[in-house]
């Protein structure tokens, strides 16, 4: 077993194991523990970053399995990259650096998007990443549909609606919406027997919610699935509820649905970069009466669509939402001196808040 060692935490990180890097770790019996500040310093990749939130662990997955793919193979001695959040003239003043990149956490706010201002997608959880959970992503996305639409994931009205304040239909709101309108077609499971039950009988609803209360920060959260159980949920359903997460709208659910294939429900389209688009690789809406609608459109909707946004949001998630791309893109830009938007959750909420008074986008 490989586990990356972030200072103090430590996930499963078997995709490191063919990296060339056991010199770096602390062998024992049963576990080998990389520091992965070390590897990335040893490969001449600077990091000065003060905010240290989930995106930093997606970030330094990316620059590591680039490095171990030999995507970022061009980095030398005479060529470093150093990532950086706030002024270090010292650092940034180094003749040797070949490239200088800027995390900016004002995510939220409209930028443009170009070889110099770069953002960061949203990721999976990342014990997806770092379990090596991922790597059986693409064998599901063929796998048969039996559920139209599906919800699994925490429902805590304390938490969602008093950490949220964007200006959009909040987690609680959109669930108890679709409760209320289409219970008639809707099944709600909260504990293991029971959806144990409901998968012994002969059909499923048209609508499925497999909901926890347990908000505990793991992939698991007590959604009464297991992990690789929750992605073979998704890779059975057509389409997938993601409403916004605790102080965000994005959710890790989103990314981890796209990822197999499901066609993501959501409030929040224009916040993924490039946008995701209506009826293109998404169903989108905003207020309570399009949620409403949208459901009877889902639930009428021919196969041959349903194929065709099937098709076009793996496209989208292959093009713009694993690692590798990311880290492409960072390392393929003719810039030398970049911005990369970051979604630090808490920190990029406070920037709208700061920008826009008590009132969020």
């Amino acid at each position: 077993m490989y586990y990356v060692d972030f200072n103090t935490i430590k996930y499963p990180f078997p995709a490191l194991a063919d990296g060339g890097i056991d010199d770096l770790a602390r062998k024992s019996e049963n576990e080998i523990t990389v520091n992965l500040f070390e590897f990335l310093r040893q490969n001449n990749v600077i990091l000065d970053i003060k905010h240290q939130g989930r995106f930093f662990t997606f970030l330094i997955y990316s620059l590591s399995m680039a490095i171990c793919s030999g995507t970022l193979n061009k980095i030398t001695s005479e060529s470093k990259i150093a990532i950086y959040d706030e002024e270090n003239y010292a650092l940034l003043n180094n003749r040797e650096l070949g490239k200088k990149i800027k995390l900016n956490y004002d995510y939220y706010t409209p930028h443009e998007e170009n070889e110099k201002n770069i953002t960061m997608p949203y990721f999976m959880h990342p014990e997806v990443y770092c379990s090596g959970m991922y790597k059986i992503i693409k064998d599901m996305r063929n796998n048969q549909k039996i559920i139209r639409l599906l919800f699994a994931g925490t429902y805590n009205e304390k938490l969602y609606t008093e950490s949220f304040h964007f200006k959009m239909l909040n987690r609680i709101q959109i669930l108890d919406t679709i409760q209320e309108y289409h219970k008639d077609n809707l099944e709600v499971v909260r504990n293991r027997p029971a959806l144990e039950l409901l998968l012994t009988k002969n059909s499923l609803p048209d609508i499925l919610f497999i909901i926890s209360e347990n908000t505990i920060n793991t992939i698991l959260k007590g959604y009464i699935l297991e992990p690789k159980e929750l992605f073979y949920f998704y890779s059975r359903s057509n389409f997938v509820l993601c409403p916004p997460g605790v102080e965000i709208p994005h959710c890790h659910n989103v990314i981890e649905a796209m990822s197999v294939g499901a066609i993501p429900v959501l409030n929040y389209a224009e916040f993924f970069s490039p946008p995701l688009e209506h009826m293109k690789n998404c169903v989108s809406f905003k207020t309570k009466e399009e949620l409403i609608l949208r459901i009877h459109e889902i639930r009428r909707l021919s196969q041959f669509k349903i194929d065709e946004l099937h098709k076009n949001v793996i496209n989208y998630y292959e093009q713009y939402l694993t690692p590798e791309r990311f880290a492409e893109r960072i390392i393929n830009s003719h810039e030398n001196e970049l911005i990369v938007f970051a979604n630090d959750e808490g920190t990029s909420a406070k920037y709208v808040e700061q920008n826009h008074g008590n009132v969020m986008v």
